[in-house]
């Protein structure tokens, strides 16, 4: 898991030295938080490189690293059932 976790945090040094922009989809993704924004950037990008790492391993993995590195847990968007109101 040591491993794993050193792995996110030098994926987080080069997004941060490339700039590249990951907030407002992490965001989105997420609740709304209220922190400060270099926090925040910090947090999406650890979340970003989770999220690239996750792509090559095992669901079991995924959440053991998500715990490791103290990240909340995404949910997805919730389905909306329409119903029509047809006769």
């Amino acid at each position: 898991m040591e491993w794993l976790k050193k792995k996110a945090e030098r994926t987080v040094k080069a997004l941060g030295k490339t700039n590249i922009s990951v907030g407002e989809r992490m965001k989105s993704m997420t609740y709304v938080r209220v922190k400060k924004e270099s926090e925040t950037q910090e947090e999406d990008y650890l979340q970003y490189a989770h999220g690239l790492i996750s792509a090559d391993i095992s669901e079991d993995l995924k959440k053991a690293l998500l715990k490791h590195l103290q990240l909340p847990e995404l949910s997805s968007p919730k389905k909306v059932e329409h119903h029509s109101k047809l006769p």
